[in-house]
């Protein structure tokens, strides 16, 4: 059985890039326009990469091109009720519009609905993670579940995560990929202790000892 060999050039890969940019900027002004609106089926929000996002039932797709979108996309997601679940995922034009954007911060912080929190490729030291901790987690207490992915916790990055963790709560699973070690656990659980409610804490991949 021959094998097949597919070659993808940089070129090709701005190109590919640029078309679904265009693609989606049609709809990610159709999903904002269903935030401000709060429209009440759409409950699930990804924000950024597409990676990972399958269409469905409640789900919407938003892929900000401006700052100016970005910071009304905040004000958006802060002022809606319906929304439940938020992901955000921190590709490099997103964190490039996202740099001291305090309208979207800001936004985030005023949400009181949403109750399930994904946050993929994000640093807890700096950039969109380390806003997202100081805004949306310090102010939410309706946040049930907290899912990270390929998450940076260095360079103060996990005693940030486990300041805003001790603050939600009303948390009940936590997870963090991929693995961490004993110094990060260990600020982790300090920032979790007190969670009456934390029924799960999940680790994949990760050793101690």
């Amino acid at each position: 059985q021959k094998a097949t060999v597919v070659l993808f050039s940089a070129t090709n890969k701005h190109h590919h890039f640029r078309m679904d940019l265009a693609i989606h900027t049609e709809n990610s002004a159709i999903t904002l326009q269903r935030l401000e609106q709060n429209d009440p089926t759409l409950t699930k929000l990804t924000l950024g990469s597409l990676r990972g996002f399958f269409p469905g039932a409640g789900k919407a797709h938003c892929w900000p091109t401006t700052s100016a979108d970005l910071a009304r996309l905040g004000v958006a997601i802060g002022a809606n009720t319906n929304l439940l679940s938020l992901d955000i995922r921190n590709i490099y034009v997103l964190a490039d519009l996202a740099a001291n954007n305090k309208v979207f911060f800001g936004g985030l912080s005023f949400n009181v609905s949403v109750t399930s929190l994904s946050l993929v490729d994000c640093s807890f030291s700096s950039g969109i993670g380390y806003e997202i901790l100081n805004g949306f987690l310090l102010n939410n207490c309706s946040l049930t579940q907290i899912v990270m992915y390929d998450c940076s916790l260095g360079d103060g990055g996990s005693g940030y995560l486990a300041t805003a963790l001790s603050k939600c709560v009303n948390l009940n699973s936590v997870s963090l990929s991929p693995s961490v070690d004993d110094g990060i656990l260990v600020e982790i659980v300090s920032g979790i202790r007190g969670l009456r409610r934390l029924q799960k804490l999940s680790l994949p991949g990760s050793n101690f000892g």
